[in-house]
């Protein structure tokens, strides 16, 4: 395998690993398998989180609901979405750091912009969080759920999905013209 290859697959990995590593000891640090077991058989047991086409009041309130039966469960919940908000960096760095190398790899000097959608996923993210752990403290002391922030919170969810896999699609582009690139015979 030469030098470039092995250069793109760890461009292309460093996201990935920092993205899914993160996310298991975030779950196992939380403990959101008592999460896991409560929404078991359930269809609603999707995590809010990963939901591409976003999600309203109703479908937080049944995807939260199993959880009220134990305050333990609801802990590891909120803790969870805790930990969320620091693992945006982790990510978002790894990602970031990806795309200027892949960028660099082609000779171009680095812009802003090239990190944007990285950053409005970021964003994106810790509004998600913040909404997510607001409403739940609501709904936990049998609050009702403020419909508006529901809404902006999976908004925030559908932009950070966007974005960031965006963000990797374009990531891949750049290996892929970088690995073209390289391998056409100098003239």
């Amino acid at each position: 395998m030469s030098n470039l290859a092995v250069k793109a697959v760890l461009v292309l990995a460093l996201p990935l690993v920092v993205l899914l590593g993160g996310g298991w000891i975030m779950e196992k640090w939380s403990q959101r398998d008592l999460v896991k077991k409560a929404l078991e058989g359930s269809s609603h047991s999707k995590p809010l989180n990963l939901r591409w086409l976003g999600y309203g009041i109703d479908d937080v309130e049944n995807h939260w609901k199993p959880l009220l039966g134990d305050p333990k469960v609801v802990g590891a919940e909120q803790k969870f979405l805790q930990l969320d908000l620091a693992f945006p960096l982790l990510y978002g760095a790894a990602l970031a750091i990806s795309l200027w190398m892949a960028w660099a790899a082609l000779g171009r000097p680095f812009h802003a912009w090239l990190i944007a959608p990285v950053a409005v996923g970021m964003l994106a993210d810790w509004t998600e969080n913040l909404v997510q752990l607001q409403q739940l403290d609501r709904f936990r002391n049998r609050a009702a759920l403020e419909a508006t922030w529901i809404h902006v919170a999976s908004a925030a969810t559908v932009l950070k999905l966007l974005s960031l896999s965006g963000a990797y699609l374009f990531l891949a582009w750049l290996v892929y013209r970088a690995f073209k690139a390289d391998s056409l015979p100098a003239s």
